[in-house]
């Protein structure tokens, strides 16, 4: 990896298995180096053809001294209540007869277990500076919004103003937006109490494109889909 001048902190979400992209932008656009952090905010696998090369980068990532944490959306607990029921409905319904295809099993529990490892230990949830990071958003209606992982996992509609922040803001992916629409959160003259960065990768469709989030100097680069 190419030395930078400064480690950085970057949060990406919804790469559904998009390897080829989630390359393009670590790499090439990011230019991720040891001692960077890296936030995956879930939904790495499914949908997309590559979930497995996505994973193995995470690995690769880690073996190179970037300082990784990831967080569970809700395809992860998909995969994993799968590969513990072995009930398939939900995971084929969601994409995951693309990440079987890519580990060449015919179950969830046949997928080797450094992987579901690595899935079981994802977070629902984590802070940096003065953000929160969560795949889905939080229920900002009850007392304690950490405790509802169903919330932090499925949950689309979040109050923009809500006293429970205290001057934090979210930074979620699971809803895509296009990339105007995700530029545009930074262009009222101050950080808004909740920023969406799921750019809808996996999606064809004018827009999509695979989003990272500077949480130091807070700006957004994108990536193009290589991966249709």
């Amino acid at each position: 990896m190419k030395k930078r001048s400064r480690s950085a902190a970057f949060a990406i979400s919804d790469v559904h298995g998009c390897a080829s992209t989630f390359a393009a932008l670590l790499f090439e656009k990011l230019n991720i180096q040891a001692g960077d952090r890296l936030f995956l905010l879930g939904d790495m696998i499914n949908r997309g053809p590559e979930s497995r090369s996505v994973l193995d980068m995470i690995f690769h990532l880690e073996e190179e001294g970037v300082r990784l944490s990831y967080l569970r959306g809700n395809h992860e607990e998909i995969l994993l209540q799968a590969a513990e029921s072995g009930q398939m409905e939900q995971l084929l319904r969601y994409g995951g007869a693309a990440t079987l295809k890519s580990f060449e099993v015919e179950i969830p529990a046949e997928i080797p277990e450094k992987y579901l490892a690595l899935i079981s230990r994802s977070k629902f949830h984590t802070h940096y500076r003065d953000f929160i990071l969560v795949h889905a958003g939080l229920n900002l209606s009850i007392d304690d919004p950490f405790s509802d992982k169903e919330a932090m996992l499925w949950i689309r509609e979040m109050p923009e103003k809500s006293a429970k922040l205290q001057g934090l803001t979210i930074v979620h992916g699971h809803t895509p937006r296009d990339k105007e629409q995700i530029k545009n959160q930074l262009k009222k003259g101050k950080r808004p109490p909740i920023i969406n960065i799921d750019a809808g990768c996996v999606y064809e469709r004018p827009g999509s494109r695979l989003c990272a989030f500077d949480l130091d100097r807070e700006e957004f680069t994108f990536a193009r889909n290589r991966d249709h």
